[in-house]
């Protein structure tokens, strides 16, 4: 019990807290991020879809440059 101890106050010794700070920082704006791309992901747009002509292989008028 008394090596773990002390080993653990070794790697205590290593630790640099502007590292772990700078790390949060990063994983902060990788939230941010991921969060502002599921938005655009989410977003939809009021489109009315003809199946029939889906099916029939006919191009949509709002397809454009297809």
């Amino acid at each position: 019990m008394k090596d773990t101890v002390e080993t653990q106050k070794q790697l205590m010794k290593e630790v640099n807290l502007d590292n772990i700070q700078d790390l949060m920082d990063d994983m902060h704006c990788i939230k941010e991020d991921q969060e502002e791309m599921n938005e655009a992901i989410a977003r939809t747009y009021d489109v009315e879809v003809n199946d029939e002509e889906l099916d029939a292989g006919i191009i949509p008028s709002y397809v454009k440059d297809f």
